[in-house]
């Protein structure tokens, strides 16, 4: 029994010396990422937020901006991508951030802590916050091993990055389907949600660390399905316009101007290609407005 116990306290060993040489090694590289991630000096506008920013706004046809947008990135995410590239990319003077109702509904709050999620930005989070998320999501363990596949893939050390990317989806559109994500964004089974805490506090961070740069920060509504726009319920509605108020920049907002059903995937809160052309044109125009 002795030798069993000897045997297997010494294989935990190894797995144990493994892991935190596994850890080490991904943040030492996650830390050089970010202070080797340049942006161009002609760019002086990024575009930060979930998968409604990453499928807009396509930054090929708008001069000096580059999008850094992320599917499913939450704010606590969005907030450390930010700290980090403004560190390093001092030229940086405008930010254009998503947000919208569902940014701030406490479903995102699940999304956060996914193993899909956490993976594109775990080793960018400070040491504190990447103990904490070990907690929160479920199978740390496993999330950890898995992780370690960006020892042999290096290039996806960077994938807190992100950029333009418009899926496209075969669905037939249909009104059902909006329905659908009405209930998945706004109601745990028939109860309405709440408002997430931690997207409160890290848009709050946000404004505030653009505020201590200098930063113009423009908040961008990307187009919504009138169809969704309408159920929406108010208690969202009401909590997008009052955070609204906490940015001195009027938003880039659409109400009324893609109306098609040809502008939008069937979730009805995703542009189509067709409308990330014609949402991006339109940025456009507000951008120079602004200047």
């Amino acid at each position: 029994m002795k030798q069993f116990l000897s045997k297997f306290g010494f294989y935990v060993l190894i797995l144990i010396t493994i892991i935190a040489a596994g850890f080490t090694y991904l943040n030492i590289a996650a830390n050089n990422s970010i202070r080797t991630f340049k942006i161009p000096d002609t760019v002086n506008i990024i575009c930060i937020g979930d998968s409604h920013v990453e499928q807009c706004v396509n930054d090929s046809m708008i001069p000096r901006c580059v999008n850094l947008a992320k599917s499913s990135e939450s704010f606590i995410y969005s907030y450390f991508k930010l700290l980090n590239i403004l560190e390093t990319n001092p030229h940086i003077d405008t930010v254009i951030l998503g947000i919208s109702y569902h940014n701030f509904s406490d479903y995102y709050d699940e999304h956060t802590y996914s193993h899909n999620s956490l993976n594109n930005y775990f080793y960018i989070l400070p040491l504190q916050l990447q103990f904490e998320s070990l907690y929160k999501t479920e199978d740390a363990l496993v999330f950890l091993i898995r992780s370690f596949n960006k020892i042999i893939r290096s290039e996806r050390i960077l994938d807190w990055t992100g950029g333009f990317n418009n899926h496209k989806s075969e669905t037939k559109f249909s009104y059902d389907l909006i329905n659908n994500r009405i209930k998945y964004q706004y109601y745990n089974e028939e109860r309405l949600r709440g408002i997430s805490e931690s997207s409160t506090i890290y848009f709050d961070k946000i404004i505030e660390v653009c505020r201590q740069y200098g930063i113009c920060l423009i908040p961008l509504s990307t187009p919504l399905h009138p169809h969704y726009e309408n159920n929406v319920p108010n208690v969202f509605k009401n909590n997008y316009n009052k955070c609204l108020h906490k940015i001195s920049a009027p938003p880039i907002e659409f109400t009324g101007a893609l109306n098609e059903n040809e502008n939008f995937l069937p979730d009805g809160d995703h542009v189509s290609d067709r409308g990330a052309i014609i949402a991006t044109q339109k940025i456009i125009e507000k951008i120079s407005k602004k200047k």
